[in-house]
């Protein structure tokens, strides 16, 4: 039985690329920042059979930046790095830089000294991709590839926080992806590492947060899928739809199912894994659709008129190479968003 590091194991993208390799009879490796992340995984809802059945094992490695994994990469196959920062409350384009990127070049030059480990694999974003700063109503008719590459450079970075840009966060978050990337692929060469490297390019990530077991710190402490879900789903029917910055979205399942495939089929390079365009009312309006027992909770907003990509379109982003290499196909929306709400339910943040 083959074992995989996952870093991030908490997390909610995680949490379903344990379960796709699991499922998959392999063992997990998984990494958290503290006892209490690591306390909380072993006691998941979502892992229990699998922790029960001692095919997880869980390291804590306190920091990215000068984190050791040297007892976590021992005798593992494969490397899915999930850990990086997704949130949009950073104050300075360094605390986003430093652990997205030095963390992933570090975690590669430590697994090129483990013999055994062949693939490297980790989770970038389509930020590192698409424009994030051109509005998407202005990109209708662009479509985005694995070739591209967000046209901007860390000097830009640099002015955003000089100048104070209160969009700073979103920028830098998509920049650290970006360069986070590069970084990794050159790493990878120059140090002339025997494993097969891939990244996969989720867009806004969605599906059920098995990351959690109660509805303890949701939403204030949740995580931002988690959270944003949350918000767009069943926060309440007085609350206001909420402003969409991007429109891409993707399944985490099928995110942790093509973390696993390129693994499995050994496919390296990059790899758009994304089921299709939403915004915030779309989200509202099929929620309320697939589950009207719960319309009290979901955010009404304005359901009898367009929605904002109905009425000005947005850029398309390609999975034609997840879909022919890797297998991948596309989760309805519907599907994503009863799911999510059915694990609301579970948690008991909802109630009928």
């Amino acid at each position: 039985m083959q074992t995989v590091l996952i870093t991030g194991l908490s997390g909610f993208a995680g949490v379903h690329a344990a379960l796709a390799f699991l499922g998959e009879e392999w063992k997990v490796h998984g990494t958290v920042r503290t006892q209490e992340k690591k306390d909380k995984v072993l006691n998941l809802l979502s892992l229990k059979e699998w922790v029960d059945k001692k095919r997880i094992e869980v390291f804590i490695v306190p920091e990215l930046v000068g984190g050791d994994f040297t007892q976590a990469l021992q005798g593992v196959s494969a490397v899915v790095h999930c850990a990086s920062p997704w949130h949009l409350t950073g104050k300075t384009w360094k605390e986003y830089r430093d652990p997205a990127v030095d963390g992933t070049v570090r975690l590669i030059k430590q697994a090129a000294e483990v013999p055994t480990v062949k693939h490297f694999t980790f989770i970038s974003s389509f930020a590192a991709e698409g424009d994030a700063v051109k509005p998407w109503s202005e990109q209708k008719g662009v479509k985005y590839t694995e070739s591209d590459w967000l046209p901007y450079d860390e000097q830009f970075c640099v002015q955003v926080e000089k100048e104070k840009n209160p969009n700073g966060p979103g920028i830098w978050y998509a920049m650290s992806k970006k360069i986070a990337e590069q970084e990794a692929y050159a790493t990878h060469k120059a140090i002339g590492a025997k494993f097969t490297i891939s990244s996969i390019l989720p867009a806004m990530i969605f599906g059920p947060s098995l990351n959690y077991s109660s509805n303890k710190g949701i939403p204030e402490q949740a995580d931002m899928s988690t959270k944003t879900q949350y918000h767009a789903l069943v926060s309440g029917h007085r609350q206001p739809i909420q402003e969409t910055a991007f429109t891409g979205w993707s399944d985490v399942r099928n995110v942790a199912t093509a973390l696993y495939e390129v693994v499995a089929r050994n496919k390296s390079g990059r790899f758009n894994v994304v089921d299709g365009s939403y915004d915030f009312q779309i989200l509202a309006n099929v929620a309320r659709k697939a589950k009207p027992e719960y319309e009290n909770y979901i955010p009404r907003g304005d359901p009898s008129s367009p929605t904002p990509t109905e009425l000005c379109g947005t850029y398309e982003i390609s999975n034609a190479k997840a879909e022919k290499e890797l297998g991948i196909k596309k989760i309805p929306l519907e599907k994503t968003v009863v799911d999510a709400i059915e694990w609301f339910v579970t948690l008991g943040a909802v109630h009928k």
